[in-house]
């Protein structure tokens, strides 16, 4: 999601809702996932502005413990960057992503 948010390619990954909405009701069908809560996670809500690519604190501390074992175990290349800024990255595409249904 960073490397897309980072693209040329971005504002029009955004604006192909009909791929979204397709990719939404794949994955329901497909891919059912539960949330932290227990709750089956809704993809139509995403492609209808309930994105949400950045975790809460708590999902935040694992990510950024599993990114640094990785970093740290040298399986992520060299010069890769800080935990920060592919979520610095997936906060700005989620937010673009909210802005375009606006």
């Amino acid at each position: 999601m960073a490397r897309i948010a980072d693209s040329k390619h971005a504002a029009s990954a955004l604006s192909a809702r009909d791929i979204a909405n397709a990719v939404a009701k794949h994955k329901s069908i497909f891919f059912r996932v539960k949330a932290s809560d227990g709750a089956l996670i809704d993809y139509s809500a995403a492609t209808n502005g309930a994105l949400k690519l950045i975790p809460g604190a708590k999902g935040m501390q694992a990510l950024r413990e599993d990114y640094d074992a990785m970093l740290d175990a040298g399986l992520l290349p060299w010069g890769a960057p800080s935990f920060d800024e592919p979520m610095r990255q997936c906060l700005q595409l989620e937010n673009q992503a909210k802005a375009s249904l606006a």
